[in-house]
């Protein structure tokens, strides 16, 4: 099988293709056929080496914390799951993977994918989808009626914030550059502020809860935007470091970092939300498998809406598309068109 990955650590070009065995599914494990993988952070950390001194790899690695496919064999006790159930699937950075034609998950790690949209981009549900999820729901304990700021919310996890903010009741507003604030407004935030723009530092708003999907928000904008009581959640623990008094116990606003695990169930409600209707997957750029090297550099030049994804095989494939039905993605031009499904891209397109 093809598949794409790094034999050292080092820039993009080391992310080449490689020729694999399919692996073989142990006993609780699921066999897929890829139709596409999520790019994500994670994955460019790993290849430039930025992790080795935390996550040993066996190198040559193959990446790939997310993505979508067919099952097509079971392994020893698997329940839930059939041979060519479509599914989205989430491994963690250590486990990978998922950049390649085939991939072995634990069955846990698989849910059923979405009934509407594409498969493409159901590829970029589980990893942003679950980091907010677990980030709101469970890290910020976020209530009905609550205001919600999501600081950098035109990638990947800040879409998924917006959308998830506003499924669970709360007033969201979004930050993000001034060309996205139309899209952002169209996942159903209530304000869009751009944090280009010289007024943004005298934003005047006390939030119950502020989350940093890029860890970048300054301490005294943190200080100044979060009400008594209120939670910063940032997506990069070292920035905790900067509101070191607010780790204290007596204090009354409180700093939490979040680090997603791949939960089915949290996967089934992702899929809950996206099938009706209250969850879309934005995708910034589609890249076939061969050029996994230059969404590595889209990812890394920092300016990403949404979510990159790449296909393993031509439309129409087996395990690819097909009639298996799809996530409705959101094109990030697409201002305000948030709920209205939009044409697959090609696999090389934008």
């Amino acid at each position: 099988m093809r598949a794409a990955g790094f034999r050292r650590y080092g820039g993009p070009d080391e992310l080449v293709l490689l020729e694999h065995p399919p692996p073989i599914p142990a006993a609780g494990e699921v066999l897929i056929r890829v139709s596409a993988a999520g790019v994500n952070p994670a994955d460019t950390h790993l290849r430039a080496g930025h992790l080795r001194r935390f996550l040993r790899l066996r190198l040559p690695f193959v990446p790939g914390c997310d993505g979508s496919g067919t099952v097509v064999t079971l392994g020893q006790g698997v329940k839930g799951l059939t041979v060519g159930d479509a599914v989205i699937a989430m491994a963690s950075p250590r486990q990978g993977g998922m950049y390649a034609e085939f991939a072995v998950l634990p069955a846990d790690q698989c849910a059923l994918a979405p009934v509407v949209g594409t498969l493409e981009s159901a590829a970029g549900l589980p990893v942003a989808g679950v980091t907010a999820l677990q980030a709101l729901r469970d890290r910020a304990r976020v209530s009905r009626g609550q205001a919600v700021l999501v600081y950098g919310a035109s990638g990947g996890v800040g879409t998924m914030a917006v959308q998830i903010a506003v499924a669970l009741g709360c007033e969201v507003t979004a930050v993000a550059s001034g060309p996205n604030l139309p899209m952002l407004s169209g996942l159903g935030a209530r304000e869009v502020l751009d944090y280009t723009d010289p007024a943004f530092p005298d934003h005047e708003g006390r939030y119950d809860v502020v989350l940093d999907a890029v860890g970048r928000l300054g301490a005294p904008l943190v200080d100044r935007f979060t009400a008594p009581g209120g939670v910063l959640v940032t997506m990069n623990p070292p920035s905790m470091l900067r509101h070191a008094s607010w780790l204290l116990p007596w204090t009354s606003r409180r700093a939490v970092t979040v680090i997603a695990r791949p939960r089915r169930r949290d996967l089934d409600e992702l899929v809950r939300l996206a099938d009706a209707g209250k969850l879309h997957v934005v995708v910034d750029r589609v890249y076939p498998l061969s050029e996994a090297a230059d969404a590595h550099r889209r990812s890394e030049d920092g300016h990403v809406a949404g979510k990159l994804v790449l296909v393993t095989g031509s439309p129409g494939s087996p395990g690819s598309l097909g009639s298996l039905g799809s996530l409705g993605s959101l094109d990030r031009s697409a201002a305000g068109a948030a709920h209205a499904p939009v044409a697959r891209p090609s696999a090389g397109g934008a």
